[in-house]
């Protein structure tokens, strides 16, 4: 009963592990290149930052989750 959970278990992780990667790497560019800092923005409570900076993540998931599920 579990052995297609566990079969693909190996390549869904090594999916999983490289999205991570992706996101962080992303969001590490990401802020190097924004003109202000968000997270200092997002930490003095700057909604309009923190509205920008999900948005632009949501935006760089949205093509990678259907890559890998195609």
């Amino acid at each position: 009963m579990f052995d297609p959970v566990i079969n693909s278990l190996p390549a869904f992780a090594s999916f999983f592990a490289t999205v991570i990667v992706l996101l962080l790497a992303f969001l590490a560019i990401y802020v190097k290149i924004t003109p202000y800092n968000e997270l200092t923005l997002i930490r003095e409570g700057n909604a309009a930052a923190a509205i920008s900076l999900v948005g632009a993540v949501i935006g760089f998931a949205l093509p990678i989750a259907v890559a890998v599920a195609v």
